[in-house]
């Protein structure tokens, strides 16, 4: 949990971004035009559902699309091209808690959309990250005592050999990139990673004994490192700075002679004063070769490593900025998240240009027609997570009594599925998200000699399994690397929903025993499988404990179970299905719902842009071109989505299209 408001702003890189054009008037309705959305909005994909598009008149607005999802301790940089925010904190809308997050998000600037990149398990709050570019553009964030990597170009995760770094010095370390070399900076000590050998090499010590510096590295090679906290100086600490050179030291560092010295002090501009800044980066490099500083809230100076000069600036935020970083093309300084005047977390990203001192926002009054199509695939691929804990004998029953009404709709619609199968258990090498059946027969498709029978052997996991049940976990394991490549391979594909089925009569036990993995981990690396441009085509649903108290003919693992929320916000961040678990027995009819559902039925469809007004008023639904009447589906504005009315959901084949007007992003 996050104990305390953390007032950072992650900042970014940008090349090639010309400036706003400014808002257009308003289209109306009847002038859209198909093809890629011009400003605002994402085209293509956004929104989810394969063939899906967004068109827009026009209307174009802002300067860059907002962040998908509101963030603050975001870490951010630029390279290979496109914008990456990496980790950082998000607000649990129902708990009302901090939680850390392991997102990577990735923006690219022709399209001005955002794409969900695969995320990371990152060991620290996002700016404490300190991620920099280095060796052939990729991203290094040091973990622990080693380097987690991100290459641009093939969007993966790998991870260096580890260095003789403590492990608990990650937040506490200071990174600079150059074309060959990984430098990173801790106390005196100086070591350099080369991805070439996958080795670390120890340099010169540094002439200070600080941490949490500040790096930035000049067009000569020359790195520089500001500030920071000394490790052996009570009176360095910022529980109370009483000497006035601490936190404004100046050291140069020469990777081509491994040679240190000491400039002047940090230079002290109106109207604040620079003492020692904890975590987050505070330098940037313009596009003029410029180092720019911030020290809360606003830009105040400016250093030249060319003349070894500084220069006050002076320019100030309306908003709780402390980290930032500058075009290198038109030398704007770019604002990405962070925290708002109300101190809520902000999707928000804004630049400043140093030529006018004036700050670009991504809001403004414009309206924009916007047009969304989506085609509803016929394919789907259907993971279903089994409690096998010693509760469940009678529950594994009645689902493989009803597996027969659980498949009615998908092979009378004609969907193209496949179904796997894993259980809760995840505590073992031989159960972790691996699916059941024998080699060869783990994955079911509608050429399965009696599949309902075959799903019906395979939902009868046993009783032995786990009694810490961990479905999210669980679902995770078995669509991720490595059992998706392994094991599981052949269960996805990239052109059919992702539908899960979480099945189990206790609480959710994923992650952390204490305080338990927040749910959005699990959520965003299911988000991720195809993308966050796909949100349409991710679909959680559950049999689950949803009675207070359980019904006594039928029980719970854990009687208070269904006071548990986290399969409830799992479920509800996807539009999916909460069902009671004691009513399969009972009720066959709720297998058959169940099955439309899960199969390709859904019924909440995710808008990619904000109707305005925010009433949805200017909303209208069209299935298979057929406008449909307002009793047929409703506007839900807190999750920015269309909900269809029971049995009137979009079948698989079928074209669903969303118009209406949309606000700036």
């Amino acid at each position: 949990m996050k104990s305390a408001v953390i007032r950072v702003l992650a900042v970014v890189v940008l090349t090639g971004v010309s400036a706003p054009p400014g808002c257009q008037p308003q289209v109306s309705l009847g002038q859209l035009d198909a093809g890629t959305t011009a400003g605002g909005a994402a085209g293509g994909t956004s929104g989810g559902g394969a063939g899906g598009t967004a068109a827009a008149g026009p209307c174009v607005v802002g300067d860059l699309a907002p962040l998908p999802l509101a963030l603050d301790g975001n870490a951010a940089v630029w390279a290979g091209g496109r914008l990456y925010s990496l980790g950082g904190w998000s607000v649990d809308p129902e708990q009302l808690e901090w939680v850390p997050n392991q997102t990577v998000w990735s923006y690219d600037e022709a399209s001005n959309a955002w794409r969900a990149e695969p995320p990371h398990a990152f060991t620290g709050e996002g700016t404490q990250l300190r991620p920099t570019v280095g060796p052939g553009g990729r991203i290094y964030v040091l973990q622990g005592n080693r380097l987690a990597i991100f290459d641009p170009a093939t969007s993966a995760w790998s991870m260096s050999a580890p260095s003789s770094l403590p492990t608990g010095r990650t937040v506490a370390a200071t990174l600079a990139g150059t074309s060959s070399r990984v430098y990173l900076f801790w106390g005196r000590t100086v070591l350099a990673y080369d991805p070439v050998t996958d080795a670390w090499q120890t340099r010169s010590p540094a002439l200070s004994n600080r941490e949490q510096q500040d790096s930035a590295v000049a067009a000569d090679g020359t790195i520089y490192l500001f500030r920071g906290t000394d490790l052996v100086n009570q009176n360095c600490r910022p529980s109370g700075v009483t000497d006035p050179h601490c936190g404004n030291e100046v050291f140069a560092y020469q990777p081509s002679t491994d040679t240190w010295s000491q400039l002047a002090d940090h230079h002290v501009g109106p109207p604040t004063t620079v003492v020692v800044q904890q975590f987050t980066p505070q330098v940037a490099v313009g596009s003029d070769g410029r180092f720019y500083f911030l020290s809360f809230p606003g830009i105040t100076d400016v250093f030249d490593p060319t003349t070894r000069t500084w220069s006050a600036v002076d320019a100030a935020n309306d908003f709780h900025a402390s980290a930032f970083a500058a075009s290198l093309v038109t030398g704007r300084i770019f604002f990405l998240g962070g925290l708002g005047p109300d101190a809520a977390t902000v999707t928000a990203v804004r630049a400043w240009d140093p030529a006018t001192r004036t700050m670009a926002s991504t809001t403004c009054t414009a309206v924009c027609a916007r047009s969304e199509l989506f085609t509803v695939p016929r394919k789907t691929d259907l993971l279903v997570v089994v409690d096998d804990s010693c509760s469940m004998a009678s529950k594994q029953a009645a689902l493989a009594a009803a597996s027969t009404e659980l498949f009615s709709y998908a092979l009378d619609a004609g969907v193209d599925f496949r179904v796997g199968v894993t259980t809760t258990t995840v505590e073992t090498s031989a159960l972790n998200g691996r699916l059941l059946g024998a080699a060869g027969a783990r994955v079911l498709d509608p050429s399965t000699p009696n599949v309902a029978t075959a799903f019906a052997g395979l939902v009868d996991a046993g009783i032995n399994g786990s009694g810490v049940e961990q479905p999210l976990a669980a679902a995770q394991l078995a669509l991720t690397a490595p059992n998706i490549t392994g094991p599981n391979a052949g269960l996805l594909r990239a052109d059919a929903t992702l539908s899960v089925l979480l099945f189990t009569d206790a609480a959710d036990g994923s992650g952390d025993p204490v305080f338990g993995t927040p749910v959005s981990d699990y959520t965003d690396a299911l988000l991720a499988v195809h993308g966050a441009a796909a949100r349409n085509q991710l679909l959680i649903s559950g049999l689950v404990p949803t009675l207070q108290p359980a019904p006594a003919s039928c029980g719970y693992d854990d009687a208070q179970a269904a006071d548990d929320t986290r399969l409830a916000r799992a479920i509800a961040s996807t539009g999916g299905a909460r069902v009671e678990i004691c009513d399969l027995a009972s009720t066959p009819a709720t297998a058959r719902q169940l099955g439309a559902m899960v199969f390709g039925a859904r019924p909440v469809w995710f808008l990619s842009g904000r109707p305005a007004p925010s009433n949805g008023s200017s909303l209208s639904v069209a299935l298979d071109g057929l406008t449909l009447p307002p009793a047929d589906w409703s506007y839900d504005s807190a999750r920015n989505a269309v909900v269809f009315a029971a049995g009137r959901a979009p079948a698989p084949g079928q074209v669903v299209g969303f118009s209406y007007a949309a606000g700036c992003p």
